[in-house]
C-alpha cells in the first residue's frame, strides 16, 4: 500500500489558491485531465475529494498537508460548517471531539436553539451540552430565550475552541 502524497509531490501536482480555496492541476495525469482545470468531484457527505495514485482523498485534507508539510493526525474542520469552502482561513485542525462541537443542530430539534429541549412534564425549556463524552445539565428555564443564553455561556465553557456560531 502506497504511502500518502508528500508536500512536495502535492505541489508538483497542483496549485491551492488560499484566498479562494480552488485547486488546480498543474500537470495532466489522464488523457481526461488538463492543466489548469480544478481538480475533484464532491462525494455523497458533500465533501470534494481528489483522485491521486488511484487513491482518494478528501480535498481539505490534501490542502493541510499542502500547506503545513505535513497530513493532519486527527480531523480537519470546515470553521463555517461549508463543506466545499476549502479557503485556508475556513479550516483547522481538530480532534475528533472537537470537531463535534461544530455541528450544527439536528434536524429534529423543534426549538430551533441548539443544546434546548422543551420538558414537557415540568413544563420548562431544558439545556444540556455534550462535552468529553458526557452530558452536562445545564438547567430549566421558564422562556427560550433565557435558555439559548444559558446553551451560549455553556458553550464558551465546555467548548472553548469551537467556532462562536450556533
Amino acid at each position: 500500500m502506497r504511502e500518502p502524497p508528500t508536500q512536495e509531490e502535492l505541489r508538483k501536482l497542483f496549485h491551492y489558491s488560499p484566498v479562494t480555496g480552488l485547486m488546480t492541476r498543474k500537470v495532466c495525469t489522464a488523457n481526461r485531465h488538463t492543466e489548469g482545470e480544478l481538480v475533484g468531484t464532491y462525494g455523497a457527505r458533500g465533501y470534494l475529494q481528489v483522485g491521486i495514485y488511484s487513491k482518494k482523498y478528501p480535498a481539505h485534507r490534501i490542502i493541510w498537508c499542502w500547506m503545513t508539510g505535513s497530513w493532519p493526525e486527527h480531523d480537519v474542520d470546515h470553521i463555517n460548517r461549508n463543506r466545499s469552502d476549502n479557503r485556508w482561513e475556513n479550516l483547522r485542525a481538530v480532534t475528533r471531539s472537537e470537531n463535534n462541537h461544530n455541528l450544527g443542530m439536528s434536524r429534529r430539534n423543534k426549538s430551533g436553539h441548539k443544546g434546548v429541549h422543551w420538558d414537557k412534564a415540568r413544563g420548562k425549556w431544558l439545556v444540556n451540552i455534550r462535552a468529553d463524552g458526557k452530558t452536562h445539565h445545564i438547567g430549566r428555564y421558564d422562556d427560550l430565550e433565557t435558555a439559548a443564553a444559558a446553551y451560549q455561556t455553556a458553550k464558551r465553557v465546555y467548548h472553548p475552541t469551537a467556532p462562536n456560531h450556533a
